[in-house]
Parts: structure tokens; C-alpha cells; sequence
């Protein structure tokens, strides 16, 4: 029994590692955590919506006499979506090595929900796929009875 559970610990983390990387690649968090440490505060003024492009708020922003262009979502310390009206100026942060590279709202708070994606997809991705893996494919069923 014991070497059962440690097979499924082990299968847990491996998979769970897997996901959370993955996870923490596709919601961007060690970007966030690196702007979150040294990106400059800028006010971007809005230049348009897209309600229906899943929020999408198109900025503008100006470093050193240069404009730069992004795109983002509301919150993060900026208004919710529907309170936001073109020309209004919000949070944002731009990267001062690479000031095209910016973020709307507060890198912090992008930080710490990607985190939180990323934990729940760690504890909970990997027991639905052993399941599966369980019920679909003999071998694996097989190394995890065997003793």
C-alpha cells in the first residue's frame, strides 16, 4: 500500500511540475514578477475598447518623448471595464530597459493571480490526469499496482 501512495505522489508531482510550468508560461508570471520589481509607473491614456475581445483596452503612453502602444485588461488596480471611457488615463508599467514592453494596471496584482492560477492547476490538474491515465492506459494502471 505504501508504495502505491508514494507511486501516486510521485506521479502527482511530476505531472503537477509539469502544469504548473506550463501554466506559469502561458499566464506570463515570471513576467509580472519581473515587472513587478522594476518596472516604472507611467499614466497610459485609453484609445479604445473591445467589449467584445474579452475586455481588451488599447493605451497609449509616453517614456523619454517617445509614445508606445499596448493593450490589457481592466482592474489590476485601474477601474473595472465598464468605467472606463476612452481618453481617460490609467495605471500603467513599462519595463525601463525595453520601455515598448508595458503592462496596464499594477504588475503586482497580475503577479500574484497568475500565482494563484498556478498553484490551483498544480493541485488540481494532476489528479484528474492520473485518474485518466489510470482508467485509459493498462501500463500505467499496472506500474501503479505493482508492488
Amino acid at each position: 500500500m505504501r508504495v502505491k501512495i508514494l507511486k501516486i505522489v510521485m506521479a502527482w508531482v511530476v505531472l503537477g511540475a509539469g502544469v504548473a510550468v506550463t501554466t506559469a508560461i502561458f499566464f506570463r508570471t515570471l513576467q509580472y514578477y519581473n515587472f513587478a520589481q522594476t518596472a516604472v509607473e507611467t499614466r497610459a491614456t485609453v484609445t479604445a475598447k473591445e467589449p467584445d475581445n474579452h475586455g481588451l483596452i488599447h493605451y497609449t503612453y509616453t517614456v523619454e518623448g517617445r509614445s508606445y502602444t499596448g493593450t490589457g485588461q481592466a482592474g489590476y488596480n485601474n477601474p473595472d471595464f465598464g468605467s472606463i471611457t476612452i481618453g481617460q488615463r490609467l495605471i500603467a508599467f513599462y519595463d525601463p530597459n525595453q520601455p515598448w514592453n508595458s503592462v496596464l494596471g499594477d504588475p503586482l496584482e497580475h503577479f500574484n493571480l497568475s500565482l494563484q492560477i498556478v498553484v490551483a492547476a498544480f493541485l488540481l490538474a494532476p489528479p484528474f490526469i492520473i485518474s485518466v491515465l489510470y482508467r485509459r492506459l493498462p501500463r500505467f494502471r499496472d506500474w501503479i499496482l505493482q508492488t
